[in-house]
């Protein structure tokens, strides 16, 4: 029977490690079973994924001369013979900025949303891969962290391109999966569920985090938070049937890979 399932990891790879260990931790992710690869904070990091085994292929916005290097900061990898390419490119969120005093510093790079437009090569499902990293120190214990306005503006101008991006792409009936770093505590963030997190954006877009679906595990993604996401939007056309937060990769963060069973389009 042909195979039905998609395996989706996201990991943010943490930009001061060597660019060697980053490019084992996605060749380990590749050797797991991952189909696509969402990575985060990447910028500088290009070799990372050169070279990547036969059939796999990196999609990372192209950056041209004077501009920010933030938009390089998310590449998609995914594997050529599971999905067959329709599409890639990346929607612009917001310009580097001076914030408050926070995670990373006071200084917020070049935020953008990276995406890929595949077809699932056995059940001719067509599918959107979103990655993001959204600006970090928004929230604690579910709720926003008011005294610092600047970024979590940044926070909502990610949240409502988001919000865009998926909501056409449902009308034109293509799944979405929705990944990356989001720095929103899903734990906290689905009892709270203030308006300005994903868990009531997600709710509104009609996606569903694994979390929600499968469960949440015992461990973190980074510590004891999970911020780090795959979600899904909700079809008949799409299940996710488990998940998992690996262990044994260098960054700060650890990888979670989700699979998913796809109906025959």
């Amino acid at each position: 029977m042909a195979d039905t399932t998609l395996s989706v990891a996201t990991l943010n790879v943490h930009h001061s490690r060597p660019t060697l260990e980053v490019r084992a931790d996605v060749r380990k992710l590749i050797t797991r079973g991952a189909d696509v690869i969402c990575l985060q904070e990447m910028t500088g990091h290009n070799e990372a994924i050169s070279g990547l085994p036969t059939g796999w292929v990196a999609y990372m916005a192209p950056l041209t001369i004077g501009e920010p290097g933030g938009r390089q900061s998310t590449p998609i990898v995914y594997n050529t013979a599971v999905v067959r390419t329709v599409g890639a490119g990346f929607r612009h969120v917001s310009d580097p900025q001076p914030v408050e005093l926070g995670s990373g510093g006071r200084d917020v790079t070049e935020k953008t949303i990276t995406w890929i437009r595949v077809v699932h090569r056995t059940t001719n499902q067509p599918i959107v891969v979103l990655n993001l990293h959204a600006v970090s120190s928004v929230e604690s214990g579910g709720r926003p962290e008011l005294e610092r306005p600047l970024r979590l503006a940044v926070f909502a101008d990610m949240m409502t391109v988001l919000s865009a991006m998926v909501g056409r792409r449902v009308r034109h009936g293509q799944l979405v999966l929705v990944c990356g770093d989001l720095n929103v505590n899903y734990k906290f963030d689905s009892q709270v569920r203030d308006a300005r997190f994903p868990y009531a954006v997600f709710e509104q877009l009609g996606v569903r985090a694994s979390y929600r679906t499968l469960g949440m595990p015992d461990v973190g993604t980074k510590d004891n938070r999970l911020i780090d996401y795959v979600g899904h939007t909700v079809s008949r056309s799409i299940a996710p049937t488990s998940q998992a937060i690996l262990s044994g990769y260098g960054s700060d963060h650890t990888p979670l890979i989700v699979t998913y069973n796809l109906a025959v389009a």
